[in-house]
């Protein structure tokens, strides 16, 4: 189930399965649209820069997690 990017009125159909790609552009959330100024592959360095990105990433989210007491939701949801 391949997915097509749209550049203006360019399909992008030589996107290859297992590469990583770089896209310059923004996403519309309301329309889901992603659209691209410029797609290229990525670099290593790049890939790795995305790895720890991610990685702090889940590790922030872990700490905040922590942090926030949840015992009067998992009450409010478990009466509901």
């Amino acid at each position: 189930n391949a997915r097509i990017l749209r550049l203006r009125e360019f399909d992008f159909v030589y996107l290859q399965r297992g590469k990583r790609y770089r896209c310059v552009g923004c996403f519309d959330a309301r329309s889901e649209v992603l659209r691209c100024a410029c797609v290229s592959e990525a670099t290593e360095e790049q890939t790795q820069m995305y790895r720890k990105s991610v990685a702090t990433s889940n590790k922030a989210m872990k700490i905040n997690l922590e942090k926030l007491d949840l015992t009067d939701v998992d009450q409010k949801l478990s009466t509901e």
